[in-house]
């Protein structure tokens, strides 16, 4: 049977007839048959690989696609981040202005409030020396009156006696006559 010689039996081997060539074309046919085979799995395996390197450079470039997305991500939330620095950075100096406002305007406040206490002290002060510089004056006054009104005194008391005197001398002396005597006398003694 053919399947049964090798190439190298049919090529030296003596066979009748017409074999030897029908073994050669048969041996031709699968030699063909193999080399087709082979080639198609040539190409089989060329397309496997052609799919293979496409898979992969469509991987890498998802990989990269995926990477530019994450960096771009990144990047705006840096850039997000650094804004709500900024910002925050931005409000804190606001707020220590408005602090530093505020406790200047507490303290000018505080400054003209203690200008008026001070400035009311002053006043008072100021009315009470006038006070006690009239009192003062007006005790040297009196001071200086005192011996007249002594004096006074004195002529209305024995002014008053006279009178009471000459009253007795007269008899009884009439009601209003004794009241004014009465009021002279307690005016006499008060001094």
């Amino acid at each position: 049977m053919p399947g049964r010689f090798t190439a190298r039996e049919v090529r030296t081997a003596n066979f009748p007839g017409g074999l030897r060539e029908k073994l050669r074309e048969k041996l031709q046919i699968l030699s063909q048959q193999e080399q087709q085979r082979k080639r198609q799995e040539a190409a089989e395996a060329k397309k496997r690989a052609q799919l293979a390197a496409a898979a992969e450079r469509r991987r890498k470039q998802q990989e990269a696609l995926e990477a530019r997305k994450k960096a771009k991500a990144a990047a705006l939330l840096a850039q997000q981040e650094q804004q709500r620095k900024r910002q925050e950075a931005a409000e804190a100096r606001k707020r220590a202005q408005l602090a530093a406002a505020a406790e200047r305007r507490r303290k000018q406040q505080e400054a003209l409030e203690a200008r008026k206490r001070a400035k009311a002290a002053a006043l008072l002060a100021q009315q009470e020396q006038l006070r006690k510089r009239q009192e003062a004056a007006e005790a040297r006054r009196q001071a200086a009156l005192l011996p007249q009104q002594q004096a006074a005194t004195k002529n209305q008391a024995k002014l008053a006696r006279k009178q009471a005197k000459k009253a007795r001398k007269r008899g009884n002396p009439s009601r209003k006559q004794a009241k004014k005597i009465k009021k002279a006398r307690g005016k006499a003694r008060r001094g």
